[in-house]
């Protein structure tokens, strides 16, 4: 199960990497 642990844990990082891109982008959209 450690395979499983580790794929959750990088498409966690993956996501939040994701989402704070998407924030950044935003931001400077609106300013």
């Amino acid at each position: 199960m450690p395979d499983a642990a580790l794929l959750s844990k990088h498409l966690n990082s993956k996501w939040l990497h994701l989402h704070r891109w998407t924030g950044y982008a935003a931001q400077r959209r609106v300013t």
